[in-house]
């Protein structure tokens, strides 16, 4: 009984890698209780006991099939990752409510609304990283160019993010067509005309809106007219060469024309 005891105790750090989805489930489960019974977020006491009582189920299920399991590392499981993301966020939401900074629970709240287009984007931008290197500047650019509108004067930053959920959907959007320009860029590259024409149209997809995005947000910060020129020049200047360069190369077949061609007196 003492051997099998010790064996017991020695093999449990090879489980810990299968309990990731009960720690998450913890930690759902904690902010959960929290929300309920000290922010008191659900008024009748029975109702209260039920609900944890059924949350409560889950961990002990993902705890007992951890150590059934026959993987070294159980998958992590969506539907848990979703409801503990989900218990962690309204838990959030009201702590900053309840002492005081709306905007962080705005943004909170901005953030949990930007998940499900943001799954979406990396799905489509999955080991494309420049469509991730083009949208991230993008979007903050764009973020500071929409938020100016919707707050009053004083509070641009704090609620930076409240526009993000409806500019992702964008950039879901976007991302599609501007794929869709990547792929015949890569399959047509040997072509002479179609290469340079799709590698052309990939690149003003890609950074043209960036550079409108850099001089609007300018704008909108309250800079005058030669910050806005000058943002559009240095960003223009960065990524010009991204862009010339296929658009002459395109130019240049179309026009039966050698890249390299010198001109000789006769």
């Amino acid at each position: 009984m003492g051997h099998a005891f010790l064996s017991a105790v020695t093999e449990i750090p090879t489980y810990f890698p299968r309990l990731l989805d009960f720690w998450i489930s913890l930690v759902g489960l904690a902010s959960f209780i929290v929300l309920v019974w000290i922010f008191d977020l659900i008024g009748d006491h029975f109702a209260k006991g039920v609900f944890t009582a059924i949350y409560a189920v889950m961990p002990v299920l993902f705890f007992m099939n951890s150590f059934t399991a026959k993987q070294e590392r159980s998958k992590c499981d969506l539907s848990n990752i979703g409801l503990t993301t989900l218990s962690v966020a309204a838990l959030l939401i009201v702590l900053f409510d309840r002492i005081g900074f709306p905007a962080a629970a705005i943004s909170v709240a901005s953030i949990l609304a930007s998940l499900a287009p943001l799954w979406l984007f990396w799905l489509i931008a999955k080991r494309r990283w420049l469509l991730w290197f083009a949208v991230v500047p993008s979007t903050i650019a764009a973020c500071l160019y929409l938020v100016t509108p919707i707050t009053p004067t004083g509070v641009v930053m704090d609620y930076l993010l409240v526009p993000l959920p409806v500019l992702l959907y964008v950039c879901v959007a976007w991302a599609l067509a501007t794929k869709w320009f990547l792929v015949r860029a890569e399959r047509w590259q040997s072509r002479r005309v179609l290469g340079p024409a799709m590698e052309s149209l990939s690149m003003l997809f890609l950074f043209v809106p960036l550079i409108v995005l850099t001089m609007l947000a300018v704008n909108s910060s309250g800079f005058d007219d030669t910050w806005v020129g000058v943002s559009g020049v240095l960003v223009g200047i960065i990524f010009s060469n991204a862009i010339s360069v296929p658009v002459r190369q395109f130019l240049l077949e179309i026009g039966n024309l050698s890249p390299n061609g010198q001109c000789e007196d006769e």
